[in-house]
């Protein structure tokens, strides 16, 4: 199976990279549009400005979020998880209660899920769990 590294870009202020491996190319649902459609991921960066970014990828593969600014990189190890959602607000974000105007501008949300047509249902009694874990490392320039 060919494994594919797509680079999300932060924009203008934090300037910080993801490189997230996914088996088989980079299939996702935009959840900026009505009904999520599906898109395939360009071979270019993912760039968070203005327009905001609401993405849920298919892929159980780990994620690293490389930090440029802050000289890290974070390591996020899924389990029970079928999907990555990568988000963040752009300019709409300045009218979010939890942030203060400009704040958008300092992250991208890289999340385990399990959602849309990957959702998990489940019976009386019965139980999933979805995990995250996070590990930071110095990053090597």
């Amino acid at each position: 199976m060919r494994q594919r590294c797509i680079p999300i870009c932060m924009w203008e202020t934090y300037p910080t990279l993801v490189w997230w491996v996914c088996g088989g190319g980079a299939t996702y649902l935009d959840a900026t549009e009505t009904g999520f459609p599906p898109r395939s991921q360009e071979p270019e960066a993912v760039t968070f400005g203005e327009r905001p970014v609401d993405r849920v990828y298919y892929s159980d593969s780990s994620v690293q979020l490389r930090d440029a600014v802050l000289g890290r990189v974070v390591h996020i190890v899924k389990s029970g998880s079928p999907q990555t959602v990568v988000w963040n607000p752009g300019k709409e974000g300045d009218h979010m209660r939890c942030a203060r105007p400009g704040e958008w501008r300092g992250f991208v949300a890289v999340e385990a899920a399990a959602c849309r047509d990957r959702g998990v249902t489940l019976a009386p009694g019965e139980s999933h769990t979805l995990s995250q874990t996070l590990s930071v490392e110095t990053l090597d320039v």
